[in-house]
């Protein structure tokens, strides 16, 4: 949750309220199974303003980067996200693919090529 992995197994409960004013919320844990926590609450109310990811300008630069071909260009986008939001683990697992994708488009794999044939000479 919050993009941090977690080792035991989670759940994530969001009540939108809308325009309703609460006094009290309940949880009520049904049915047999094991004991069951509450371990973090966080409640926002409708003066907060909604404020982007620290990160999400160089993670969307960072994907533009990453479709144009930009693999280096990608890979220092994603460290820029993940130095402003070392929790978001979506940043962790996209700035090792981009490094791997760095890394692996200097090798090119001529035994996958094809031989092109006729359509790859033309004539003039």
């Amino acid at each position: 949750m919050n993009g941090a992995p977690r080792a035991a197994r989670q759940a994530l409960l969001a009540i939108p309220l809308g325009d309703r004013a609460v006094a009290l919320v309940r949880l009520l844990f049904q049915d047999a199974g094991p004991p069951l926590a509450l371990s973090e609450v966080f409640l926002y109310g409708p003066d907060e303003e909604a404020m982007p990811p620290a990160g999400a300008t160089s993670a969307a630069s960072a994907l533009e980067a990453a479709r144009a071909g930009d693999w280096d260009g990608a890979v220092r986008l994603y460290a820029d996200a993940l130095r402003l939001e070392p929790h978001r683990a979506a940043y962790h697992g996209a700035l090792v693919r981009a490094r791997w994708r760095a890394a692996q488009r200097r090798r090119l794999d001529v035994e996958s090529l094809g031989d092109g044939g006729a359509p790859l000479v033309t004539a003039r």
